[in-house]
């Protein structure tokens, strides 16, 4: 069976499914309480580009309750947020943990579905199922489900920031701040501010990502790591997740002193840690996410991805090298070697780093 063939037979079973389950909608009761579901379940990064959102919304409803639909990561990332009321957490197998959510969420009756972004097919019958008499999100990014959609929005192009905020608009809220947010506990900092005791200089390197396609050569990453204890008298820590140790490892081995701290921490103590830093250096990944909610200082690359919906948004303290992909079309996640990313030299970089440093400190 093809692809689109299976998609179109999963599509139509989902849509069948949600026709002879669904039952009465849920009106906006009052206005200026409404009860809001916010339904992100998908990576670090989209996680974060919606806390705006989700901080403009309880900004303009202070009463509403306002509960959030989101993955593991997106549990961890939103724990301890002042704006979200509950957290309902959707884990693998998908479709068992829809059908352990469906009552909770029913229950609590929203009457508004916000759709930020989502990587699994069933979850929009699973909110539609949910009762929300709106269900708005952005058109052509569904799974081919959009009819579920109450209220559609057109694509454009713009900042995944900016496309979250737009759907907060359409539902009365106002947008002006654009800052991402992470908030740690007493605890979290601590753990840091003891591991981090009497660092001089302590500068963080990324040189891991997702995706193959998104990776700098290890050993660009090295030698600026090197330049930065060698100009700045930096202590440099090389950050990853349990995946990316061996890739840490190998370029905290290159520089003289450096610590690899990938898998040593949790994703809200590795915040802590960023937070930290004098300069982060980074590829386009979800820890770059992290360091600018943190707002530490941060270079990053982009390639492949565009900056523009993806990079920094309307952040001071940020640098990052924009060049076009060498391949037409990219193949993305099939690219083994990503030599485009080769035409971002170390001392493009490094100049870039410096004016940051300069900047920020």
């Amino acid at each position: 069976m093809s692809e689109n063939k299976s998609m179109s037979w999963k599509n139509t079973f989902l849509k069948g499914i949600t026709r002879l389950l669904a039952s009465s909608k849920n009106e906006v009761q009052d206005a200026k309480c409404p009860r809001i579901l916010v339904v992100s379940t998908t990576g670090l990064g989209d996680s974060l580009w919606g806390t705006p959102a989700v901080r403009a919304i309880k900004a303009q409803f202070p009463e509403a309750f306002l509960g959030l639909l989101t993955s593991p990561i997106g549990t961890a990332l939103y724990r301890n947020s002042p704006y979200v009321d509950e957290i309902f957490t959707v884990k693998n197998p998908i479709l068992s943990s829809c059908k352990t959510l469906l009552s909770p969420l029913k229950n609590r009756q929203f009457e508004i579905a916000l759709i930020f972004h989502l990587s699994q097919r069933p979850i929009l019958p699973l909110v539609a199922l949910c009762g929300p008499s709106r269900i708005i999100g952005t058109a052509g990014i569904n799974k081919g489900l959009d009819e579920m959609l109450t209220e559609p929005l057109k694509q454009k192009y713009q900042h995944e920031i900016k496309r979250r905020l737009e759907m907060v608009e359409a539902i009365g809220a106002s947008t002006h701040e654009s800052q991402m947010e992470i908030f740690l506990t007493a605890g979290e900092q601590d753990t840091i501010q003891k591991f981090l005791k009497n660092a001089p200089f302590p500068v963080g390197i990324h040189p891991g990502a997702k995706d193959k396609f998104k990776q700098w050569a290890p050993n660009h990453f090295a030698n600026l790591g090197k330049r930065l204890q060698k100009e700045y008298g930096a202590q440099v820590f090389i950050t990853g997740n349990q995946d990316e140790k061996l890739l840490a490892q190998k370029v905290a081995d290159r520089i003289p002193g450096a610590k690899s701290v990938a898998g040593k921490f949790s994703v809200r103590e590795t915040a802590a840690l960023i937070e930290k830093f004098k300069v982060f250096l980074t590829n386009d990944t979800g820890p770059m996410h992290i360091a600018y909610a943190m707002k530490t200082p941060t270079f990053s690359l982009f390639v492949p991805t565009d900056a523009f919906l993806c990079g920094p948004y309307k952040i001071l303290d940020a640098r990052f090298i924009q060049k076009n992909p060498t391949c037409s079309p990219c193949i993305r996640k099939q690219c083994r070697v990503p030599f485009c990313l080769e035409q971002i030299s170390e001392l493009e970089s490094w100049n870039e780093i410096k004016k940051l440093i300069k900047v920020s400190n």
